[in-house]
């Protein structure tokens, strides 16, 4: 067999691992996802064996408070329809009160057999019973439909927008947050005053939730950093579809991708309230319901519209034409006319997605059987997506008892189509190769006519070849120190932070900066300013360790990365440098010269731009201070709560 046919194949060979590597990785992607679904399943069930509410009294003096995370406050409340008492007015009260679930929506549900219209007001009531007096406990209140106020015995502790009679009395707001109080004893009462004239939906559409202050923050940490996950992954995607456009204007997948993505991004900090709970923003009541409807609304045509590209023969045209007709006209109603209207149409737009989902899956099914090109994975990433959707769907209409999915689907979706695009990538890559070596072949033939020609070939090669190299260490190296740049330096700092997070294994970031170095550079020359910095960079190598890494960061400021290292043995190496460099440079140059260095720790909560943050204002500190100093850094806000 000639040797090029034998590199071709072992070329092959290669390639064709890549793609199953990647498709394994995949795979456990997904398994870890079933994993969390199971997870929160699990925490439903959990949430189905604490005490729910009966006649208005929750009985939680079996539970131990502080040894779990929260308690729904579910089951049959007190309940006063078109009416708004405070707590005194209802303990004073002699008439028998009603009974309705919590948490429901009066659209769907009944009073004497009578069903609740969709606007109106009401009181809610119960009374809870504790295992003992709690010093401690925090209520995370969620939206309320549409204004609400919220009383703990007699006390007025929250509100969102306006409770009144009528429209021109009430006006409707959101106001998600989690209320720290102590209760005066083991007994104590909550009252939630609703008013609903503007949405479609009004009633107490989620859980109030019970705890000690402690294990709510941490619920609500955990929730703000799978929301934060999320925004990332939809970031991300978008960015790197967008790029994608705009080097392939010709080709409409990717932007619809990055659209889709926004979307569900706005969806998530929606849906997750995490600009209320973080205080960053308070959006209005009428941009959190078009921003909730919208996403919804705009991003099924678009991921639709992704299918029906993907696989044109598949479907009808005109039957799709239909469904971004229907999809158009839902939007443009959530764009030009007001909550209370748009929100009458999420039941027939939730029937259409039912009807069009099974329409869109046999396309897919159509496409795997006529051995379309990546069919089968967009047909399990599609599975997933709608088994989500309509799990949400059947959720938000009371029929079934789980929970909100969708998240896990899209991230499911959006890795499968990355996938894709991923081994398309690979696919090109293969047909360079081949490329490649077919135009190798052809130069061996031509090697038998021109000899000359094949020693051009070869020295333009060796050339490139040279110059690649170059450009490679031009591109991570520092060129008069020969130490690593920030772009070299990043690879150990990404592996320093991996390890971090999955063994808790600690280090540390020093900010080193030469002091004065402008005055020297006036002083002495340019020359003698790189003389400085050259034997500075040695010299550092020489004091650090094998494990650590020193990197040119910019000008005369150098980061410095101590793997496996704790603050303590950070600063003792830092003191080290700091000595070292003052005493061999000195001599060296002839005029004193010192170094002041920013230390810190990387921290569980820390990013590495808030660690280098830290790490720089320490070093300023330093340099505001005299200079010639080791500073360390501060911790970080979540380490100084704790």
């Amino acid at each position: 067999m000639p040797t090029s046919s034998k590199s071709h194949i072992q070329a092959m060979d290669i390639t064709k691992s890549i793609p199953r590597a990647s498709a394994v990785l995949l795979v456990c992607v997904l398994l870890a996802v079933v994993f969390n679904i199971a997870t929160l399943m699990t925490e439903v069930l959990s949430d189905k064996s604490v005490p729910q509410a009966i006649q208005g009294k929750i009985d939680l003096t079996t539970i131990e408070l502080s040894e779990i995370g929260s308690v729904p406050l579910s089951g049959n409340w007190e309940f006063y329809w078109q009416k708004l008492l405070t707590p005194s007015q209802i303990d004073n009260s002699k008439n028998e009160p009603t009974y309705i679930d919590v948490p429901h929506a009066w659209v769907r549900s009944t009073l004497d057999g009578q069903p609740l219209p969709t606007h109106g007001v009401a009181t809610y009531h119960v009374n809870i019973f504790t295992d003992k007096k709690y010093a401690n406990l925090s209520l995370k209140v969620p939206t309320i439909g549409t204004a609400y106020k919220l009383y703990i015995d007699d006390n007025l502790v929250s509100e969102g927008g306006k409770v009144g009679l009528t429209q021109k009395t009430s006006e409707p707001g959101y106001n998600p947050e989690i209320i720290l109080f102590e209760p005066k004893s083991d007994k104590f009462s909550i009252t939630i005053q609703v008013s609903n004239h503007d949405y479609y939906w009004g009633g107490t559409w989620t859980t109030v939730r019970l705890g000690v202050s402690h294990n709510i923050h941490q619920e609500q940490y955990r929730q703000i950093l799978r929301s934060s996950f999320l925004l990332a992954v939809f970031l991300t995607v978008a960015i790197f579809n967008l790029i994608q456009f705009t080097l392939r204007t010709t080709d409409p997948l990717p932007i619809l991708i990055a659209l889709t993505c926004i979307l569900l991004g706005l969806r998530e900090i929606e849906s997750s309230q995490i600009l209320y709970f973080t205080g960053i923003a308070h959006w209005s009541f009428a941009t959190n319901a078009r921003i909730n409807f919208l996403s919804f609304y705009a991003a099924s045509p678009l991921v639709i519209a992704y299918f029906h590209i993907t696989f044109w023969q598949e479907y009808n045209k005109k039957l799709m034409a239909v469904i971004y007709a229907l999809c158009t006209i839902a939007s443009l109603c959530v764009v030009f006319t007001p909550p209370e209207i748009f929100s009458q149409t999420i039941s027939l737009f939730q029937v259409l997605i039912i009807l069009v989902m099974p329409y869109v899956l046999w396309g897919l099914i159509k496409a795997v059987k006529n051995k379309r090109y990546s069919a089968r994975i967009l047909t399990m990433g599609t599975m997933f997506l709608f088994a989500f959707i309509f799990n949400d769907i059947l959720f938000s209409l009371d029929m079934i008892d789980t929970t909100i999915m969708i998240s896990f689907g899209l991230v499911t979706f959006i890795l499968c189509q990355n996938y894709l695009t991923y081994t398309r990538f690979i696919n090109a890559s293969k047909q360079n190769k081949y490329l490649s070596i077919i135009l190798e072949e052809r130069n061996n033939e031509l090697q038998n006519f021109s000899q000359s020609l094949e020693e051009k070939v070869k020295k333009r090669t060796d050339e490139l070849a040279n110059a690649n190299e170059k450009l490679g260490e031009l591109a991570h190296k520092d060129m008069l120190t020969g130490l690593p740049n920030r772009r070299g330096m990043m690879v150990f700092i990404e592996e320093s932070i991996i390890h971090h997070r999955q063994s808790d294994t600690p280090f540390c970031l020093l900010i080193l900066d030469f002091d004065k170095f402008k005055k020297l550079n006036d002083t002495l020359g340019h020359e003698e300013g790189d003389r400085v910095l050259s034997e500075g960079s040695t010299l550092m190598r020489q004091v650090l360790r094998d494990q650590d890494e020193v990197a040119r960061w910019g000008g005369e400021e150098f980061l410095i990365l101590l793997p496996s290292t704790p603050l303590t043995g950070a600063v003792i190496i830092a003191n080290k440098l700091k000595n070292s460099l003052k005493e061999t440079l000195t001599k060296s140059i002839g005029i004193p010269v010192s170094v002041t260095i920013g230390v810190a720790e990387f921290e569980k909560a820390d990013t590495l731009g808030s660690c280098f943050k830290r790490a720089d204002k320490a070093l300023y500190l330093g340099k505001k201070n005299g200079r010639d100093k080791v500073v360390l850094a501060e911790p970080g806000e979540t380490q100084q709560d704790q």
